[in-house]
This record gives C-alpha cells, sequence and structure tokens, in this order.
C-alpha cells in the first residue's frame, strides 16, 4: 500500500474541509465580525500548509511543498490568533479594540528575527539555535499559559454566565477547542526541542500527519456545529428552543394594535411593518436580553439599530407606536431586569451593589437603587435577601 499515497489524499480531503468550513465563516463574519476574525486568519494559515503539502505530493504543483523556511516564523502568530479569538469570545466583543494588535509585536519581531538569520545563513550557529529554542519555547509557553488562564477565569469558572444556556454552549466549545490548541501546542514543543537536539532550527519541520489530524478535527467540529462561528447571541437562536413570543410573553412593554399613525412616512411604515411587527419586537427582545445589551450606559436607540442592522426608522417607529414606554424607559426595565437576573444567580456573593449598579449599565449605585425601588417594590438587597 502507498502509504505516501494516501497521507498526500487526506491532505487534500482535509484542505476541502478547510476550504468549507473558512467559507462558512466568511458567510457568518457579517453578525460576529470581531469574534470570527482571529479564527479564521489561524485556520487560514493551517489550511494554507496542508494546501500546498498535498499538492505538491500529487505533483499538482512543484514549487513548494510547505511555507519557504525563512517564512515559518508565521505560524508564531497562531499563538496569538487563537489567544485573541478566545478572549473576544469570552467577552461577546462587537467592536474591534486597536489594543489587541500590541500582541503582534513579538510575534512579528521573531519573524524578522528568523529571515534575518536565513539572509545571513547563520541559523545553524550552535548559540543561534540555543537562542531560538529559547525564544520560540518562551513565547509558545507564556501564550498557552495566557490563554489557559483567560478561559479558566472569563469562561469556564464564571459564575455571571455558567446559568445561560447559550453560555454553556460557549462553555463546551471553549473546552473543545482548547483541548485541540493544548494538543498542537504540546506537539509544537515537542518537535522543538527534538529539532534543537538535531541541530535544527523549528522552522525546518513539516506539517506532519498529526497536525493534519488537529486540523481535521477542528474542521470537522466547525463544520457539524456551524452555528458555533455565530456567536452568543444568534448562537442561542440557533441552539435553544425559541422563547413565547415577547408580543405575547411582555405585554406590559408592547402593544401589537396600532390603527392610527401620523404622517406619511409613519403610514408607510405601518404598512411594510404590520405582517412583521411581532418579529420585530421578538428581535429587539432576543438582541437587548441575550446581548445584555443595556449594560453599556451610553447607548442611543440609533446605535441599537446599527447594531441590529435594522433600518433606524424601523427602530424608531417600533417604539413610537408599538412600545408602551419610551426607549429610555426601556432601557431601565431592561436593566432591572438583568440586575434581578444577576442577584439570583449568585452574583451578590462575590460582588458589591455599587458593582451590580455599574454591571447593568449604570453610572453610579444612586440612580439604580432608586430605579430598581421603584419598579420592583424593595431595594436591592431586600430583593436579594428574600
Amino acid at each position: 500500500m502507498n502509504w505516501f499515497l494516501l497521507e498526500s489524499i487526506f491532505f487534500l480531503i482535509v484542505s476541502s474541509f478547510g476550504l468549507l468550513t473558512i467559507g462558512l465563516s466568511f458567510f457568518s463574519i457579517r453578525s460576529n465580525k470581531y469574534v470570527n476574525i482571529y479564527l479564521i486568519i489561524a485556520l487560514m494559515i493551517g489550511l494554507c500548509r496542508a494546501v500546498l503539502y498535498g499538492t505538491y505530493t500529487l505533483r499538482i504543483q512543484n514549487f513548494a511543498s510547505d511555507f519557504p523556511t525563512p517564512f515559518k516564523g508565521i505560524l508564531l502568530f497562531t499563538f496569538v490568533l487563537f489567544y485573541l479569538y478566545f478572549k473576544t469570545l469570552a467577552s461577546d466583543a462587537g467592536k474591534f479594540n486597536p489594543r489587541h494588535l500590541f500582541h503582534f509585536i513579538a510575534p512579528l519581531g521573531i519573524f524578522i528575527y528568523y529571515l534575518l538569520l536565513n539572509v545571513f545563513n547563520v541559523h545553524r550557529e550552535s548559540y543561534i539555535l540555543a537562542i531560538n529554542f529559547t525564544l520560540t519555547s518562551g513565547f509558545i509557553v507564556l501564550y498557552l499559559f495566557w490563554t489557559f488562564r483567560l478561559v479558566g477565569t472569563q469562561i469556564w469558572n464564571n459564575p455571571q454566565k455558567v446559568h445561560e444556556e447559550h453560555y454553556r454552549t460557549i462553555l463546551n466549545w471553549s473546552v473543545f477547542l482548547f483541548v485541540v490548541f493544548f494538543a498542537g501546542t504540546l506537539r509544537i514543543l515537542v518537535i522543538n526541542a527534538v529539532s534543537f537536539s538535531k541541530g535544527e532550527m523549528l522552522s525546518s519541520t513539516s506539517l506532519g500527519l498529526p497536525g493534519l489530524i488537529l486540523q481535521g478535527i477542528l474542521f470537522i467540529k466547525l463544520l457539524v456545529s456551524p452555528e458555533i462561528l455565530l456567536g452568543i447571541p444568534r448562537l442561542s437562536k440557533r441552539l435553544l428552543p425559541k422563547p413565547v413570543k415577547p408580543g405575547f410573553k411582555n405585554l406590559e412593554f408592547w402593544k401589537l394594535d396600532v390603527k392610527e399613525v401620523t404622517g406619511p412616512l409613519d403610514e408607510r411604515l405601518k404598512e411594510k411593518l404590520d405582517q412583521s411587527i411581532v418579529d420585530l419586537i421578538q428581535d429587539v427582545e432576543d438582541f437587548v436580553t441575550e446581548k445584555r445589551y443595556f449594560r453599556n450606559h451610553h447607548i442611543t436607540i440609533k446605535e441599537l439599530a446599527n447594531e441590529m442592522e435594522v433600518p433606524y426608522t424601523h427602530i424608531i417607529y417600533l417604539f413610537k407606536y408599538h412600545c408602551k414606554l419610551t426607549f429610555t424607559e426601556y432601557k431601565t426595565m431592561k436593566r432591572i431586569e438583568d440586575s434581578k437576573h444577576l442577584i439570583n444567580v449568585g452574583f451578590l456573593k462575590h460582588n458589591t451593589l455599587e458593582s451590580l449598579a455599574t454591571e447593568v449599565g449604570y453610572a453610579s449605585y444612586n440612580p439604580f437603587f432608586t430605579s430598581f425601588k421603584k419598579n420592583v417594590g424593595m431595594s436591592p438587597n431586600d430583593y436579594a435577601s428574600k
């Protein structure tokens, strides 16, 4: 049996899975762009290596079987990418954080360092090999530790989140992904040690079958569970039973039938939205509840429309005619609901009332206390003690 040929075919099969996975990721990037982007780039780096190796061994192309040796320092970027993916996954970030770019300074420096070693042809000197081994291993271990600490404290052991079903799904996904990441990291560390003992650089190693298997497992997992790529709010919609529509569940907030509106624009909107108004209410309720959107105390109605990717005029119309509360009053009620939920799941066991106020979107404790007592009929402390 030609194992070399079978391995090459296996590489191409995994590459096909990878192309499907990345394509699916790009389709979902609009709904969850900053949570997905780091994972997409990491997957693309692995996919490029698999495609190069498979096509080279099958003689589809003959110019490269892997990244050229001087450029293999780019593989260190994957450790940063996985760390940042977990970081944005934990926070369900909706906006790009420029400070994340600082994490790319170190791997970029190492990448340039590797290039210079090959340019001056000193990469096989014994002292250079020792520096490379220490530098590479130290960088990898550091990001492995940071990633483990991050997922351990912000995803696996977060008392505010584990009580919500969609966060449990994210928990399970993060455990799976970290195990794959950890196995791949251990493999690289072993290869680094073996390369050093042979007087070689890490960059002289190839992808190898074990690495390909890990990639294949990850690609298959994403293909059979594509909802993972959609992010926490939309993930819960795909995985959990759909709740009762808020039009019937929260009639204290909403009214479905509006007989008259004022102005030609509102008349056109009424004609356009009447048949789908319950779905629009459902979307607003799902979005602000699952994303805990009003925890940011600066949120405006225009920002809500932009984040939901709904026309601003539709949201204005909705709150003008179908909500029994003003937008400000609605924000207050959702924050009070959020605070009651956090109290019920034990937030105050580890935090203060002041922390609770800022967590749900108030700038300070006093307005939170006033709103809570007015709407609940008792103080937050009394509610927690009952």
